[in-house]
């Protein structure tokens, strides 16, 4: 029998995305799940993604969509994650997206991918979401939109020197590596936020 309450919650708790994963799991049949989608109730976006239909597109469905459209083991990452995890309220203009390397899903528009293999200290889920751990997200949100991300995450005690050092040994080689490592080195050494944090 359908259960359409608990489809109602956990759409609500995933900002009105859903899949058909979603679906089967709250025993919707293919049958009623096509009437919802012909009538406008449900909007497919992409092969086994949707959103409710009297909801407009805000900038959390657009990440939750990208995600999910790329790959089933993609993550949010970068600028994009920073924002997720509430370092930021502002929202990037692209949206930054990672999945392992041999995944290609259909090209989204407005995302950026990036195909890495991300290990799995350095994942995490928040608000039922994939997402890189805030210590790695720090390290590409600053290759990307500066160093003064880096150093606004410390002081506000977002992670820590130690988590931001670890994160970037594990992750050494990929993009923007050899900027991240050079900022690591600064603030290891306390040549830059590590300062800020002595009274």
């Amino acid at each position: 029998m359908p259960d359409f309450t608990r489809f109602r919650e956990l759409v609500a708790a995933r900002d009105s995305v859903f899949t058909s994963a979603d679906v089967s799991a709250c025993a919707i049949s293919p049958d009623a799940a096509f009437r919802r989608v012909r009538s406008g109730e449900w909007i497919r976006v992409s092969r086994g993604v949707f959103h409710v239909g009297d909801r407009r597109l805000d900038d959390r469905m657009r990440a939750r969509i990208a995600v999910l459209c790329t790959s089933p083991r993609a993550a949010l990452c970068s600028e994009t994650a920073y924002w997720w995890h509430g370092f930021t309220t502002k929202a990037p203009k692209q949206i930054h997206v990672v999945t392992p390397q041999g995944r290609h899903g259909r090209p989204v528009d407005g995302v950026r991918i990036w195909h890495r293999t991300v290990a799995p200290p350095d994942l995490t889920e928040v608000d039922d979401l994939r997402v890189t751990e805030k210590a790695l997200t720090v390290l590409d949100a600053a290759v990307d939109g500066g160093s003064r991300l880096l150093d606004s995450a410390l002081l506000r005690k977002y992670t820590t020197v130690a988590d931001v050092v670890d994160a970037q040994t594990r992750n050494s080689g990929r993009r923007g590596s050899r900027r991240s490592r050079e900022m690591v080195a600064a603030i290891a050494d306390g040549s830059r936020s590590e300062r800020g944090l002595e009274p």
